[in-house]
């Protein structure tokens, strides 16, 4: 269970997944390429 406070504290987003790829020599890493709308893309490896 969480905390009101500490809920209010967290930053939600919504983004669109504009790519997802596999990363190389990885069995399970991916790299997404995300449009969270501030005209910037954003990279991440989950």
């Amino acid at each position: 269970m969480v905390d009101f406070d500490t809920f209010s504290k967290s930053d939600f987003r919504v983004v669109k997944v504009k790519n997802c790829e596999e990363v190389p020599k990885s069995k399970k890493l991916l790299k997404f390429t995300l449009d969270d709308g501030s005209e910037k893309e954003r990279v991440i490896l989950s």
